[in-house]
């Protein structure tokens, strides 16, 4: 379970760093070459949960929890938004779900059984899909 994790990372705040001017090309060239090569040395995510909510909310929830540190700026929220939207575009759709995270649960107590629900279907679909490919490795020559 990752927050974000390689992808965000690069695709979300790298790309906004870079456009904000806080790295400049010969810098945000050296991190896609260090995140190429640590993606093609780690295994990709088996799920991605994309926890959507629209950027108004996101804002909100930016300002009510008052942190004194923060990677972005509030200003930032729509074009990380837009950024994030760019990258889940690219990935499998048979990797990600799409969850609505825009109830106010903190804790996610009202939708935790249903996540967990569809990252378990998920899963067990995707391991169906495999087991033919695993049998046919392991049928004799």
């Amino acid at each position: 379970m990752l927050d974000g994790g390689l992808e965000v990372d690069f695709y979300v705040f790298t790309r906004l760093f870079h456009q904000k001017g806080w790295l400049d090309d010969r810098e945000f060239s050296l991190i896609e070459r260090l995140y190429t090569t640590l993606r093609n040395l780690l295994p990709p995510p088996d799920v991605i949960v994309y926890l959507q909510v629209p950027p108004e909310i996101a804002a909100e929830r930016f300002r009510r929890r008052g942190r004194r540190l923060e990677i972005a700026e509030l200003a930032d929220i729509h074009f990380t938004h837009a950024l994030l939207e760019d990258w889940i575009s690219s990935v499998d759709r048979n990797q990600v779900i799409f969850f609505d995270a825009s109830p106010d649960d903190p804790t996610y107590r009202l939708a935790l059984p249903h996540l967990l629900a569809q990252i378990a279907a998920l899963l067990e679909t995707r391991d169906q899909q495999r087991e033919p490919e695993i049998n046919r490795e392991k049928a004799p020559k």
